[in-house]
């Protein structure tokens, strides 16, 4: 993942155990700044994300705009474990929603943001991936 173009909010990510429907999912961003957070979205439009993980700034995130980062979610029941650069940033657990959509997203507070993302494996553990995008 690569934040291309961006202001000092922008973000980009992973959605998982998204639901279209009532629009509850997880999310997992890096920022610019090596920030990064967890968050769960429950749907109702009203509170806003659930942070379930939030930390500032680690060495294992590359910092700046055009600088590239490896990302990675392992879900296993309950258990969420979320990697940067091929190293385990932190895990929690949470038991809200089970199934779901994934993808990849970009966000931003104030401007838009480009972000790219190449090389998108998807796989069910114990498995070769379930879907590949080749580099383009």
């Amino acid at each position: 993942m690569t934040i291309t173009t961006s202001n000092d909010s922008g973000l980009g990510g992973i959605i998982f155990r998204a639901n279209t429907l009532d629009n509850t999912y997880y999310s997992f961003l890096l920022a610019r700044d090596g920030s990064y957070a967890l968050s769960r979205s429950d749907g109702d439009g009203v509170s806003g994300p659930v942070q379930l993980l939030e930390r500032c700034c680690l060495s294992a995130i590359e910092k700046g705009q055009g600088q590239i980062n490896t990302i990675a979610v392992v879900v296993i029941g309950n258990a969420i474990t979320l990697y940067v650069n091929h190293h385990e940033l932190n895990h929690v657990q949470d038991n809200k929603y089970s199934a779901g959509f994934v993808g990849c997203v970009a966000t931003a507070i104030n401007k838009p943001t480009d972000v790219t993302y190449r090389d998108v494996r998807i796989w069910a553990l114990g498995n070769p991936p379930l879907y590949q995008l080749a580099n383009q």
